[in-house]
């Protein structure tokens, strides 16, 4: 059975991992690291890179616990935004979707007196063109 020690080290573990670098930019130069080596070297960049058994147990761990985290952002954002989506004068919000309409998970959608809001959270680092524009 697993504490919230386990977790606590799990977090740091890949904290640490994730610190270093972009996780992008350390998977695509692993890939090209490793391409065309032999095990010898592999073992050697693999090892040199960070990537071990406690990195995938404590990640495994991590996803079984936090799993939802991105439900938990965008609930957590709807909730934040709700109050600015609403008049006073008008009725509750409701974040079921409407019957015959293309499934939206309901925890991203979310129906005013004002209209319909759809939530789509990012991190915008400035280097995606078509976000700029």
């Amino acid at each position: 059975m697993l504490d919230e020690r386990d977790l606590e080290v799990a977090v740091r573990t890949l904290a640490r991992f994730i610190s270093d670098a972009p996780l992008t930019t350390t998977i695509a130069e692993l890939e090209h690291d490793l391409d065309g080596r032999r095990k010898d070297e592999v073992e050697a960049i693999i090892r040199a890179r960070g990537f071990s058994s406690d990195l995938l147990r404590g990640a495994m761990l991590i996803r079984s616990r936090l799993g939802r985290i991105n439900d938990l952002i965008h609930a957590t954002a709807i909730t934040l935004a709700l109050s600015e989506l609403m008049t006073p004068e008008r009725g509750p919000a409701s974040t079921l979707p409407r019957r015959r309409q293309r499934p939206i998970p309901p925890v991203r959608r979310v129906e005013t007196d004002r209209g319909v809001a759809e939530f789509k959270l990012s991190r915008w680092d400035g280097s995606d063109a078509m976000r700029k524009r």
